[in-house]
């Protein structure tokens, strides 16, 4: 046990997802023990889960390690896809078990005025077309007609 741990914290450096693909890899051909207790494995890593991360929105549990780099890409649960920006991660120390509330910011998105396209700029107004044109401009036809009037 004290191996994995050590194993464990030192994939914790790269936040590349290689420290989860290793241990799919070290963990997805073992065999899990039967025991009387139940034990929890994690959907990300497929290893037993040693300090848990449990999503707030839909309490789907995984190991913290795991979760905390999957909620730095992606703000969904991995099995239920729901949106979440807390994770309770609980851990044993001693006999005592101890929580902390870890919380992800939604992703901003930057964007200047000069990225943003005004949708007057697209189209006039409907009532500003006139009638025949307004008929073509019917969104699943995708046609406008232009008249001239100096004819």
């Amino acid at each position: 046990m004290e191996q994995f741990e050590q194993h464990r914290d030192s994939e914790k450096q790269g936040t590349d997802g290689g420290a989860i693909k290793k241990r799919i890899k070290k963990n997805k051909g073992k065999k899990q023990e039967v025991n009387e207790q139940h034990v929890e494995d994690c959907s990300i890593c497929y290893g037993q889960i040693v300090d848990k991360g449990i999503i707030q929105t839909c309490q789907h549990t995984y190991c913290f390690d795991c979760i905390d780099i999957w909620a730095k890409q992606n703000k969904t649960c991995p099995q239920c896809r729901v949106q979440f920006s807390q994770i309770l991660k609980v851990w044993k120390q001693g006999k005592s078990k101890r929580q902390k509330m870890y919380v992800y910011p939604a992703n901003e998105v930057n964007l200047d005025e000069e990225d943003l396209i005004s949708l007057n700029y697209l189209l006039p107004p409907i009532y500003q077309m006139p009638f025949f044109q307004r008929i073509w401009s019917l969104p699943f036809v995708n046609l406008i007609l232009i008249s001239s009037d100096s004819e």
